[in-house]
């Protein structure tokens, strides 16, 4: 089996991240495969942005969901996002730490 967990706290030892690591302890013990995803220690920016997609549908209007959708059409998903997609994907289980 296989779980990711996602962890989204500034402070690397917050109770969420003591959670984070719990959990991803917890579950190899139990002989399932983790990856944990840091978001703040990666750098993830959260907001969506215009700049974040070089192939726009329309480059004169901003609609985040057209844009988003044709990104994926395209297969043309910032990299970090489209990587964190497929950790997801990937996984059985997913767990989030806010």
């Amino acid at each position: 089996m296989r779980a990711h967990i996602v962890c989204a706290h500034p402070e690397p030892t917050s109770y969420n991240a003591h959670l984070a690591a719990t959990a991803r302890a917890a579950l190899e013990e139990r002989g399932w495969s983790v990856t944990l995803s840091d978001l703040h220690q990666m750098g993830f920016d959260p907001c969506e942005r215009a700049s974040h997609y070089a192939q726009r549908l329309d480059p004169g209007r901003f609609d985040v969901q057209s844009e988003q959708r044709h990104a994926s059409q395209q297969g043309a998903l910032p990299a970090d996002v489209a990587a964190e997609i497929a950790r997801l994907d990937a996984a059985d289980l997913l767990i989030l730490q806010y």
